[in-house]
């Protein structure tokens, strides 16, 4: 539409004028994150009669355009925004004598905030270089920072900016997934600790000073990946939280359990979903309730009692099932939330009423997709079961219990303010990422390309690839300069102690930070956490032992490990073909009987000019076999590539050329190379392999070996060689034990140094 709008007023200039009269004055708010379609469109609405055939050219009225916008708050480059635009554009109204006003004062924050970001910022994004009158570097996605006033009015109350540092328990190196579940208990602990200290906040409403609530907290994250350890952190600790962003909402385990119990209701064929519905938190049935109809009663309570209880449980889904297309669907998604076990659940549990409200929350989804697309309950739970494997970005309701902590991404919070505000992830890169990127310049003279390690840029040599990766760091420092500006009375940043290497974002951040004017809390560690880590926490109830039931749990522990070993014991052991024609086993073929490549090179031992030339003839032969583009030629130096051989390429070339001169002698209707084999052995063997080639023709089946061995003298047979019979014995041994193979089964070694046949 953007497209279309943006083609239509520049390419006719009648339309233009008829539809800029429908405007007094185009004012346009957060500007920043307007993208070139946009910016075009703007322009040419704005435009001083209908005569400039390029945005660029045009003549804006006098009065007629306001933009309002913060440059270093522009990091929508995912939706097409991006600095050279603001740039061009904020050169084209100063050049047209647009009055430029800058908002020099923050009205939000304490003064103790703004002097940390005046400090720290002005680091993190640059300054402008001396003599310059730009406020951007464009060609790298730069926005330089300029310093704001204090509102001196608002007072402040001691060290705004809180650092909470956390590290391992031997102070050994942290990798990044522990170091990311200790930073959210960390975390979690320290909004306890602010709620229960208590911290003076000035309240949003208000503005009159008052201890912080858990509602004045939120955790703000640049992505939502790793969320899920910050809310498994505020469930152990019973902080509630309403969490916000990207697929995170339809990603808990909750909701994708529930997105399938509704459609179990409509489909009896999908057993994934009966096996979330007939289960907690839905009903209260465990396995032996599950398995109860298949079981001899014998007059047993027990198994009585399982099968009610089962019953009871289908009564209720045969009910909703049977009602689900006399009702809106909505009723019945709401039914399987109040008639069943779940809503009690929920709402009992940890985060308990937002975790309602967010199955309602999908309740009323399921209803108004229904209603937008006239769907019934059975075509609109279709449509939503897909979400359990892939979930679509979808927000739960904004929380209204002003004690439900907040957490959401950078860019949601953008134009919000909070009192307390937590930057999540202190193991998040300072160096922005370009992978996924597909990018083509506005005059389509020139394309950059970030794909799974696959980059490319055209044309060549004008640095494009370098310059987007300078862009996508300088968006992602502005991402955490938006963070930093949303708090209004503190910051409060994770520090680990013990990172990796490599520049992430926060420490970067806080570099030469003064020890005066921030907060540094005792260091958290899991095994001795500091006594502010402690703070609200309820004493642990005292445990009173109980010697019967201690008893009957140990048995229950041992009577589990007698039948672990007896299940985790094997029922064959994998041998590679190779190995037992020689008549022995060893624990690396074991371990790597079922890959082909290793299987190649074990057949490969013997080649006249070694491995690697044997591995060569057989990967190119299995090349053509399979159909692969090209020739001998181009098949040998494939396969060579992925084995190593540097010589001798034009031997290899003469054995498959050989090799597939004699296959194609044979004739036949059908054939398959590289056909897997396996056949239960002595011993508890499983012996397992691949037939080099399995040729069907009229009235038999070939099996074919080929070796790259010297060629065997005049006059010799498959005796001489009864390594390579035995393995051809098993080869047919196997094919028949299937019991698809009937008739004659003939099996010979072909070696490709001569083109000769020795038969079995």
């Amino acid at each position: 539409l953007l497209v279309k709008l943006r083609d239509l007023l520049g390419d006719d200039t009648a339309a233009r004028g008829q539809l800029q009269r429908l405007f007094d004055h185009v004012f346009v708010d957060e500007f920043q994150d307007t993208d070139p379609l946009q910016c075009e469109i703007i322009f040419f609405l704005a435009e001083d009669g209908a005569a400039a055939d390029e945005w660029r050219k045009v003549r804006l009225r006098r009065g007629s355009l306001t933009v309002v916008g913060d440059p270093k708050q522009s990091i929508y480059r995912f939706r097409r925004a991006d600095i050279a635009m603001y740039a061009q554009a904020h050169r084209l109204l100063r050049e047209q004598g647009a009055l430029v006003v800058r908002l020099s004062t923050n009205m939000r924050s304490r003064p103790a905030l703004i002097d940390f970001a005046n400090r720290h910022m002005r680091r993190l994004l640059g300054t402008r270089p001396a003599g310059s009158s730009e406020a951007f570097d464009a060609a790298a996605g730069r926005v330089f920072y300029e310093p704001v006033l204090a509102d001196l009015e608002i007072p402040d109350a001691g060290p705004a900016v809180h650092v909470v540092p956390f590290t391992s328990d031997d102070g050994e190196r942290l990798n990044v997934g522990e170091g990311r579940a200790i930073e959210a208990e960390a975390i979690a602990r320290r909004i306890r600790w602010l709620v229960a200290s208590p911290f003076p906040v000035r309240d949003p409403e208000t503005g009159v000073e008052r201890d912080v609530r858990y509602g004045d907290v939120a955790v703000l994250a640049h992505v939502t990946t790793n969320v899920p350890l910050l809310l498994r952190a505020f469930d152990a600790l019973g902080i509630r939280y309403s969490a916000h962003g990207g697929t995170l909402f339809l990603s808990s385990p909750l909701v994708r359990q529930y997105l399938l119990g509704l459609r179990r209701v409509a489909d009896r064929s999908d057993g994934v979903a009966e096996a979330a519905l007939l289960r907690p938190p839905f009903f209260g049935l465990d396995l032996l309730d599950l398995v109860s109809p298949r079981l001899p009663a014998n007059g047993d309570a027990e198994i009585a009692a399982a099968r009610a209880r089962l019953e009871e449980a289908r009564a209720i889904v045969r009910e909703l099932r049977r009602d689900r297309l006399m009702r809106p669907p909505l009723e019945t998604a709401i039914d399987l939330i109040e008639r069943t076990a779940l809503g009690r659940f929920v709402a009992t549990g940890p985060n308990g009423s937002q975790a309602l409200g967010t199955l309602y929350q999908v309740a009323f989804e399921l209803g108004r997709r229904a209603a937008e697309q006239r769907l019934d309950y059975d075509g609109v739970t279709r449509e939503m079961r897909a979400w359990v494997d892939a979930p679509i970005k979808l927000d739960p309701p904004d929380a209204e219990d002003p004690d439900t902590v907040r957490v959401m991404t950078i860019h949601q919070a953008k134009g919000l303010e909070f009192p307390v505000v937590i930057l999540w992830d202190s193991f998040a890169e300072e160096k922005g990422r370009v992978d996924g990127c597909w990018r083509v310049s506005r005059n389509g003279d020139s394309l950059v390309l970030s794909m799974q390690g696959l980059e490319a840029e055209m044309p060549p040599g004008r640095d494009l690839l370098a310059l987007e990766k300078l862009a996508a760091t300088a968006e992602r420092q502005r991402l955490y300069y938006v963070g930093v500006t949303r708090a209004r009375d503190l910051l409060v940043v994770p520090e680990c102690e013990v990172a990796g290497a490599g520049a992430k974002i926060l420490p970067t951040i806080m570099k030469g930070a003064d020890p005066d004017v921030i907060e540094r809390a005792e260091t958290y560690r899991r095994e001795t956490p500091p006594g502010w880590a402690l703070a609200g926490e309820s004493p642990r109830p005292e445990l009173v032992p109980d010697g019967a039931l201690q008893a009957k749990i140990e048995g229950a522990e041992m009577a589990f490990r007698e039948a672990l070993i007896v299940a985790g014991a094997p029922l064959a052991v994998p041998t590679a073909v190779t190995t037992a024609a020689k008549g022995g086993f060893d624990t690396e073929a074991e371990e790597e009987a079922e890959e082909a490549p290793r299987e190649r090179v074990r057949k490969a031992e013997r080649s006249r000019y070694g491995p690697a030339f044997g591995s060569t003839v057989h990967r190119a032969i299995e090349l053509a076999l399979g159909g692969a583009r090209g020739g001998v030629v181009d098949w040998v130096r494939y396969a060579a590539s992925e084995h190593g051989l540097a010589e001798r390429l034009e031997e290899a070339a003469g054995d498959v050329e050989r090799a597939l001169g004699t296959v194609k002698a044979l004739g036949g209707r059908e054939s398959q190379s590289e056909y897997p084999v396996c056949m239960l052995a002595p011993e508890g063997r499983l012996l397992v392999g691949f037939i080099d080639l399995l040729l069907a023709r009229d009235g038999e089946i070939v099996v074919i070996d080929f070796k790259t061995d010297a060629p065997p003298v005049p006059g010799a047979t498959l005796g001489d060689y009864p390594e390579y019979g035995r393995q051809l014995e098993i080869y047919v041994e196997a094919l028949r034990a299937t019991g698809l193979v009937e008739g004659r089964v003939r099996a010979g070694l072909l070696f490709t140094g001569t083109g000769e046949f020795l038969w079995l």
